[in-house]
């Protein structure tokens, strides 16, 4: 919140994902308190998990058609002149229309594909198998670009990048 307050153009946009507890209602006041436009979209619960066997199907990782939502990107695309991006969650890389081509910070801090590929190791086939596709999908979707892009970070829990450690980069992923 303060990152994107002090860094944010005037008619930039922020795309948040919030847990829903405690905190959710006081943020949200938060967000309309500093910003012009904020829209709250909560998934249905169930949708969103029918929704997300898509990526089975479409060897995406189930993570992004769970948390899509057509009238979020819709509203992320009728943004003019958006010309950089931050990604403090994985799934949001999902709304920043071309990631290989537009300047993005990605906080590697929770990086999800480190996250549920830890969790491979802790379950018993079919999850392990599952946790372990997550991450390797996860990775592939916001990690491999970072590389590909030549981002550089260092420091503790950071995937795969130059400078970084390997403890998040899933199994197999170069």
């Amino acid at each position: 919140m303060d990152f994107a307050s002090q860094h944010l153009k005037p008619e930039g946009a922020l795309v948040v994902k919030l847990f829903h507890g405690g905190a959710y209602a006081p943020l949200v006041q938060l967000f309309k308190d500093t910003f012009r436009l904020v829209k709250p979209v909560k998934p249905i619960v169930l949708v969103a998990k029918l929704r997300s066997l898509q990526g089975l199907f479409s060897s995406e990782a189930l993570s992004l058609p769970y948390y899509r939502d057509a009238g979020l990107h819709r509203w992320v695309e009728s943004v003019q002149g958006l010309d950089a991006a931050i990604v403090f969650y994985s799934v949001m890389a999902d709304y920043v229309p071309d990631l290989r081509r537009m300047p993005t910070l990605v906080d590697f801090v929770d990086m999800d594909s480190a996250k549920w590929t830890q969790y491979s190791g802790t379950h018993r086939w079919p999850l392990s198998w599952l946790y372990r596709r997550e991450g390797e999908r996860l990775f592939d979707r916001v990690g491999k670009p970072a590389e590909d892009a030549g981002v550089q970070a260092a420091g503790e829990g950071l995937v795969g990048l130059e400078g970084g450690n390997d403890a998040g980069r899933p199994e197999g992923a170069r």
